[in-house]
């Protein structure tokens, strides 16, 4: 099997056109040797694209520098922030190296270098042939960029991190649990590879992910009200929460029945 330095993985749902420059971001990457997995969710948009020939072109583009794009889109929706396609594309990764991408976030064209040359530098360890016995870091953290162009400043808590804000090898990442259809599972992934013995670091590399959308409280606390698992909650405040929404709904029942 072909191997390459960086696996890149997005599940797209929605949003064709941000779908479309948030690939044109990989395409602009100052580095190659990456391959980008791309699975829509069973989207009509992302079908769409793909019957148009789209993906031709940019295929050859990729492939004449070292790059490849390998794409599909599923017959069935899983939906659960693409959780059933980020853990089919860890299974498949062919990269020593994994990233996240969301389908409405963009990355500098330096990204891709920035997070390798930090996962990959040996020059953080006192001597170099430590670094080469030890395998070298699991994964690194890094800042990112909000919306509005501020500063992220990223933190080993819940919320406080996420999938596009790290870079993992993809031997080690490939041995954690897979992804569950919860909030909050980029944060899971962290804590879990913390607890596996991971070797990391944070990386003081300026922000090169620009997040496209951020989510709002009121977006939070409608993942709580459609009765979805809150990932770093008690597991007796989530199945409380499922006992009580049980309870409103009867009695909203009762009330439209009188």
């Amino acid at each position: 099997m072909i191997t390459y330095e960086i696996t890149i993985s997005l599940a797209c749902y929605g949003r064709p056109e941000e779908t479309k420059k948030t690939i044109e971001s990989v395409m602009s990457q100052d580095m190659n040797g990456w391959e980008l997995l791309i699975a829509g969710d069973n989207c009509p948009h992302f079908e769409a694209l793909i019957k148009t020939g789209w993906f031709n072109e940019l295929c050859k583009q990729a492939l004449k520098k070292g790059n490849v794009i390998r794409y599909y889109n599923r017959s069935v929706r899983g939906g659960a922030w693409g959780t059933e396609i980020t853990n089919a594309n860890i299974r498949a990764a062919a990269g020593k190296y994994f990233v996240f991408l969301a389908n409405d976030d963009r990355i500098a064209p330096n990204h891709l270098r920035s997070y390798y040359d930090a996962i990959t530098n040996p020059l953080s360890f006192k001597y170099t042939s430590l670094f080469e016995a030890s395998g070298g870091y699991d994964f690194v953290y890094f800042n990112s960029l909000l919306p509005d162009g501020r500063i992220r400043e990223t933190k080993l808590k819940h919320t406080q991190v996420g999938h596009s804000e790290i870079i993992v090898r993809t031997s080690f990442l490939q041995q954690m649990h897979p992804h569950k259809p919860l909030y909050g599972q980029d944060w899971v992934l962290v804590k879990n590879m913390i607890k596996a013995g991971a070797k990391y670091f944070k990386s003081n590399n300026q922000p090169t992910y620009l997040i496209g959308h951020m989510p709002t409280p009121e977006e939070i606390q409608g993942y709580r009200r459609t009765g979805r698992s809150i990932e770093g909650w008690p597991w007796w405040k989530n199945i409380t929460r499922g006992i009580r929404e049980g309870l409103k709904n009867m009695m909203s029942l009762k009330i439209l029945t009188r």
